[in-house]
């Protein structure tokens, strides 16, 4: 909501189209400003124009179907990470899946275009579209099979559960081009850094272009990965990891403007929240957070940055990856002007979340 409390719904109450099938789970989600996109475990992708079947489009909006469908060939395995472009972009939805593969859905087109990489047979745990468009120059790393506008490109990272992260660009303003996508695209992707732990989310810095990385042992922050330049992912003084002690578990971290340009938080065990510098990794004070009308410690895992100096963190037990999830979801709403918990609920496992 506007106050930045989230608002809890079931989708198939939303009318959206998705029909009265609700024998698969909603494993991902994505948002922008324009559309809804949801990975079911049967391999459907499945775009929502945010309008809804009676509402008027507006903007991006108007370029969208009400409702798109597509479905993940069978070879690529369920989907197991999905990211959403807006309209710099054309809208492109691109699914990473629990064998490595990486397919591309376009507005308008029921074909899969598949991009290649070398995740397989690593699980693609998570993916982020770069917020700016890069000038490759003419000995950088472009993509072969498409049509370029003067070399204007995005990049896409992807994360596995080996804790590979990778880079990969593809043209920004294809929309423009009558071919768009080639038939059988090859996008050159780099190896960014090698982590050795399951990446559980990723997010870039507006102000700098650093990317944050959470994986269920360490965070890191590695400077440069919008460079047109071809990444060194053998150089390992680049990656910079905040504080010095590891954990366990889904516990991410979150880039946090009101606490400072470069400033992050990450969650910790036993209701602590680290504030930590960007730039330098240090740890600069720790948050204690209680649960809401009680002593016992708030139980914090997934961070997402909401309104006003809210936060939302939900927790699971499992990787979140095919049938590791168990038990409950705890979700906590915390409020970092206050420093105290706001609402706490308790729910069925929560695979994903996301916020516009």
């Amino acid at each position: 909501s506007d106050e930045g409390v989230p608002c809890f719904c079931h989708v198939f109450n939303l009318k959206l189209g998705l029909g009265d099938d609700n024998s698969s789970d909603i494993v991902r989600l994505a948002v922008s400003d324009d559309a809804l996109v949801l990975a079911y475990s049967d391999g459907r992708i499945v775009l929502c124009n945010w309008d809804g079947p009676e509402g008027d489009s507006t903007r991006f909006a108007k370029e969208i179907p009400k409702r798109c469908v597509w479905r993940l060939p069978s070879e690529c395995g369920s989907p197991t990470a999905l990211v959403q472009g807006g309209s710099s972009v054309g809208g492109l939805v691109f699914a990473g899946t629990e064998r490595g593969r990486i397919a591309v859905f376009k507005l308008h087109e029921e074909k899969v275009h598949k991009v290649a990489t070398s995740h397989a047979p690593n699980a693609i745990s998570a993916m982020l579209l770069s917020p700016e468009i890069v000038k490759l120059g003419a000995e950088a790393p472009a993509a072969k099979g498409l049509h370029l506008d003067m070399n204007l490109c995005c990049a896409l990272f992807s994360g596995d559960s080996a804790g590979r992260i990778q880079r990969t660009w593809f043209c920004a303003n294809f929309q423009a081009n009558a071919t768009g996508i080639a038939p059988h695209p090859e996008l050159e992707s780099e190896l960014v850094a090698e982590l050795a732990s399951p990446v559980l989310a990723l997010e870039i810095c507006e102000q700098s272009g650093r990317l944050l990385i959470s994986t269920a042992a360490r965070v890191a922050v590695i400077d440069g990965v919008l460079s047109p330049e071809p990444l060194d992912a053998a150089e390992e003084s680049k990656v910079r990891w905040i504080g010095s002690r590891p954990h366990r578990g889904e516990l991410t971290a979150t880039f946090i403007p009101m606490f400072g340009p470069e400033r992050l938080i990450a969650a910790r065990p036993g209701g602590r929240l680290w504030v930590a510098e960007a730039s330098s990794g240090q740890v600069h004070t720790t948050l204690k957070f209680q649960g809401a009308g009680s002593e016992d410690k708030a139980v914090l895992g997934r961070l997402m940055l909401l309104n006003n100096g809210k936060v939302l963190s939900w927790s699971r037990t499992g990787t979140g990856i095919g049938d590791d999830v168990t038990d409950n979801s705890a979700i906590t709403l915390l409020d970092l002007k206050t420093i105290a918990v706001c609402r706490e609920w308790s729910m069925p496992p929560v695979t994903d979340a996301a916020f516009t």
